[in-house]
């Protein structure tokens, strides 16, 4: 028997050393899930902490957003204060002259006005010849403009065959802007004539 109680000891020893190294494996494997499981909190806070600064530089975002807005709102309230501010000095000034005319007018004689009419008469009268002139000319200009285009459309054609194959060079009706200008200065002469006959 003394032999089984040894073997029963050698048992326990190696159930004791087996248990022992069960117990090292168990606290290894703790320790192993217990850093697994840090890593994954740690992770966890660090994707929360990323996604709290994603919300925070969209917050910034937004604020900058706003702040934009609201500076864009100023500036236009400023630009529309600004052109009011020049709409009344522009009325002053014109008002001002008006004054200092009316003025004028009134200390001027009977003969004063006269050769000042005659003279304002003689102005409207060069800028109408001056005017006539430059539409002559304008209409020269412009026939000559259309017989320079015509020309050219007809040279197109004729290097197109008329087909439109050679670089899509087609027949385009022409516009011309001098009749535009020409409204232009009609209105400025009706102006001028306008202004001298209200003196």
């Amino acid at each position: 028997m003394g032999g089984d109680i040894d073997a029963i000891r050698a048992e326990e020893l190696a159930a004791e050393k087996a248990a022992k190294n069960a117990e090292g494996d168990a606290d290894a494997a703790r320790k192993n899930a217990d850093g697994a499981n840090g890593n994954a909190a740690k992770l966890e806070g660090e994707e929360d902490g990323a996604a709290n600064g994603v919300k925070g530089e969209m917050s910034d975002l937004e604020k900058c957003k706003e702040e934009l807005r609201k500076v864009e709102e100023e500036l236009k309230r400023l630009l529309r204060e600004k052109d009011s501010k020049n709409g009344d000095a522009n009325a002053a000034e014109l008002a001002l002259k008006k004054a200092a005319m009316d003025a004028e007018l009134k200390q001027m004689s009977e003969a004063e006005l006269e050769a000042k009419l005659a003279e304002e008469k003689a102005e409207w009268k060069k800028a109408q010849e001056a005017y006539e002139k430059q539409q002559q000319d304008l209409k020269g200009t412009q026939e000559a403009l259309d017989k320079a285009a015509e020309k050219l459309r007809k040279f197109r054609e004729n290097e197109d065959n008329g087909k439109g194959s050679n670089g899509g060079v087609y027949p385009v009706a022409f516009h011309s802007s001098a009749q535009s200008r020409s409204v232009s200065l009609t209105a400025i002469v009706a102006l001028v004539v306008g202004a001298f006959r209200s003196l």
